[in-house]
C-alpha cells in the first residue's frame, strides 16, 4: 500500500514490537473510511430530498412578477419614439 494513507500500517505490521499498533491502525483507517462514506451518502440523500419540493411548485404560485396591462392611448395623442428621440404627435405640423 505504498503512496496511500495506509502505507505506514504495513511497515508497522512488519515489526513484531508494533504489530498490535498496526492492527489498531487498520481498524481506525477502516472505521474512518466507513464514517466518511456514510456522511457522503447522508449528504447526497439530504440534497435529493430538498430538491423534491422544487418540482412540485404550481405555476400559479410562482414569484414571477407579471407585467401590468397597458392602457389604451387616445386617438392622435400618441407620440412616436425613434432612436433619435421623441417626435411630434401625429397630425401636428410645424417647424
Amino acid at each position: 500500500m505504498s503512496g496511500s494513507a495506509g502505507a505506514l500500517i504495513s511497515e508497522l505490521a512488519e515489526n513484531p514490537a508494533t504489530a498490535a499498533i498496526a492492527e489498531a491502525a487498520r481498524e481506525a483507517l477502516t472505521q474512518g473510511v466507513s464514517v466518511a462514506a456514510w456522511l457522503g451518502v447522508v449528504a447526497l440523500v439530504v440534497g435529493l430530498l430538498t430538491t423534491i419540493p422544487l418540482g412540485r411548485r404550481d405555476a400559479s404560485t410562482t414569484d414571477t412578477p407579471t407585467e401590468p396591462e397597458a392602457e389604451p392611448l387616445e386617438q392622435g395623442r400618441a407620440t412616436a419614439i425613434d432612436d433619435d428621440g421623441p417626435r411630434r404627435p401625429r397630425g401636428v405640423r410645424g417647424p
